[in-house]
């Protein structure tokens, strides 16, 4: 993806990932009906491509044992579209004569109504689900390596006094490592 991530932790799924299987299938249903909807009865094609791309990955990531890193690409996704899908709901709704449900209304324009409502929140709903995988990958990731004492972001533990990770030594934090100290070399002098 072009958005910096950190890269987000290896291995097998933990408990609560498994548990919220069945979630993230109901929601991936719930998401892949209404891009079929909205690209057979909106019209809206492009805006259905890219979500389909979304879908793909959460469906990718739920065929592979819940893989994390397709998972959290399909939160972002997700994020991103149902941010827009929200603009695009809240724009029809302030620009339209009708209600947004209405009985004098033809069955079209209440079905329209209803995907525009559906899309940005199984959107955001799948956006939320992801973030909690996330958290609960990172969370039960392995303290220690790179990542210094605490195991969960950029330099934890490593400025803690006398820690023994490496990004501590070389901080100087920890060991007596004193920058600028000892003999210098000069190029050329072999």
């Amino acid at each position: 993806m072009l958005i910096p991530m950190p890269s987000p932790p290896m291995g097998p799924p933990t408990e609560y990932v498994m548990r919220r299987r069945w979630l993230m299938l109901a929601i991936l249903i719930v998401q892949t009906v209404s891009c079929l909807l909205r690209m057979v009865i909106i019209l809206d094609i492009l805006g259905g491509f890219i979500m389909g791309i979304g879908i793909a990955f959460g469906w990718y990531a739920y065929k592979q044992g819940m893989e994390i890193q397709f998972i959290c690409s399909w939160g972002m996704m997700c994020l991103i579209n149902g941010a827009f899908d929200l603009v695009r709901f809240i724009d029809h709704w302030v620009k339209s004569p009708l209600p947004l449900f209405s009985s004098e209304a033809p069955g079209s324009y209440n079905a329209a109504s209803a995907i525009l409502l559906v899309s940005p929140l199984a959107a955001l709903a799948g956006s939320w689900l992801a973030w909690y995988i996330y958290k609960s990958y990172s969370d039960d990731a392995p303290a220690g390596g790179d990542w210094g004492a605490g195991g969960g972001g950029w330099g934890a533990g490593a400025a803690t006094a006398g820690g023994n990770s490496e990004r501590s030594r070389l901080l100087g934090c920890g060991g007596g490592f004193q920058p600028f100290e000892g003999g210098g070399q000069r190029l050329g002098s072999g």
